[in-house]
């Protein structure tokens, strides 16, 4: 399995598109972890903000990775995608990162 370099790789606004999705998703979770370690935070407004964490976080990853298969693998043309087995790899490991945090996220809420 190699990782799609030179020809193979996406094109200019698909790296643009899955890198700024993917800092957001980042800076949410960044959000929800600091919402969900911080006492204060996390119970405002009757735990309003810890709720919005929670779904935000549960919600949009999966809605992310199905977009992302979807609509930009599946439509970039052959010679400018990586290979299916590195794509599913990429998926995998974010899926398993995602599962963790969310796991983190939902410790902390019912703590």
């Amino acid at each position: 399995m190699t990782f799609p370099i030179g020809p193979k790789e996406y094109e200019r606004w698909r790296r643009r598109c899955v890198a700024g999705v993917g800092d957001f998703l980042m800076l949410v979770g960044i959000g929800a972890g600091v919402v969900m370690f911080n006492p204060s935070l996390a119970q405002l407004d009757e735990r309003f903000w810890a709720k919005l964490s929670l779904m935000l976080c549960g919600i949009l990853p999966p809605v992310w990775f199905w977009i992302e298969y979807h609509y930009i693998w599946l439509t970039a043309p052959k010679h400018k995608r990586p290979e299916i087995e590195v794509f599913k790899y990429g998926q995998q490991l974010s899926r398993n990162i995602w599962l963790a945090f969310s796991a983190l996220l939902l410790a902390l809420y019912f703590k």
